[in-house]
């Protein structure tokens, strides 16, 4: 049986549940969050990145949120209560510390799914939740992503406005259905909820016969379930069993 961190999120759609985190966060009504509950957001580098959806310190409650990332900025990042700088696999952080892990954007980039999801499982309280959005690998942003080098990536990045150093190598190895349920299982995880969601075609705003293909697409593959395969991003719910 899992338990909800309720303080943090409202209601239990899956959609609704990355879109519960980010309101509750940029919102502030994460101030109601419990002296006992305490969010570990990996890769929360700094205020312009998914970290901006992390509430401000200050609340009446007592909780905390600890953001997670490689790169130093995470120290600096006023929108969290404490930064840790990782540098490896492993998880700085005592066996059962966190009600909540939270990651946006992700998974694609680490090489070792089995050995990060294991630490992930380590760190949460039994009953805790890991949160996750990452992109589908069979979208076509991916698959142009994977057929391409990392240079191009920081180029097209560059173009759109975005600072190379923002764009990492990615691996997709968790980046399936099928994927995401083999390893989280292997790792003793139980799965709450897994859906596929399209947005809007933001990766092809630089081009306007492009973007409406993409408007297009966005439209099939939201039309039926039958194309759920194909739809961007993966948002999942899985928790570590009490």
């Amino acid at each position: 049986m899992c338990q909800w961190p309720d303080a943090i999120i409202s209601n239990k759609g899956s959609t609704s549940l990355i879109n519960g985190i980010t309101t509750k966060f940029s919102s502030g009504e994460s101030r109601d969050l419990p002296a006992r509950v305490r969010l570990s957001w990996i890769s929360a580098q700094g205020p312009v990145s998914s970290s901006s959806m992390i509430s401000r310190p200050g609340w009446t409650g007592g909780g905390e949120i600890v953001g997670a990332d490689f790169d130093s900025r995470v120290c600096e990042n006023p929108l969290v209560h404490r930064g840790v700088v990782l540098d490896g696999t492993e998880l700085p952080f005592e066996d059962g510390t966190f009600d909540l892990v939270f990651s946006r954007y992700v998974l694609e980039h680490v090489p070792d799914a089995g050995g990060f999801l294991r630490e992930v499982y380590r760190v949460l309280k039994p009953g805790g939740s890991f949160l996750f959005l990452t992109p589908n690998k069979w979208h076509y942003v991916a698959i142009v992503s994977r057929c391409t080098p990392h240079t191009f990536h920081g180029w097209y990045n560059r173009l759109r406005g975005r600072e190379e150093t923002d764009t990492f190598p990615t691996v997709y190895r968790l980046n399936s259905r099928s994927a995401v349920r083999r390893h989280f299982t292997e790792a003793g995880f139980m799965e709450k909820e897994l859906v596929m969601c399209e947005c809007c075609p933001n990766y092809l705003t630089l081009s306007a016969p492009l973007f409406l293909l993409g408007v297009g697409f966005e439209r099939l593959v939201n039309s039926s379930e039958v194309f759920a395969g194909l739809r961007v991003n993966i948002l999942g719910h899985f928790c570590k069993p009490q």
